[in-house]
């Protein structure tokens, strides 16, 4: 397996985990959070954040163990 692969699925995997971890943080000092807040109230963006940061987390995590491989050209 390729070295760039594993880095790059664990650095998604970890950032979307930091995601999931600091989710108030992100509906409350950002500025697409505070709009995902505005237009969805605050349990809607919190789910949805949680959502795509959960989504993130198992695709970095199924490129760092092989399950999923890039195109090679």
């Amino acid at each position: 397996m390729n070295p760039e692969q594993i880095f790059i699925g664990g650095v998604t995997a970890a950032l979307c985990a930091a995601g999931i971890v600091k989710r108030t943080w992100i509906l409350t000092e950002t500025t697409k959070g505070q709009r995902l807040v505005r237009r969805w109230g605050e349990s809607r963006a919190a789910m949805f954040t949680l959502i795509v940061c959960l989504t993130g987390l198992l695709f970095g995590l199924a490129l760092a163990i092989g399950l999923l491989n890039p195109i090679r050209w």
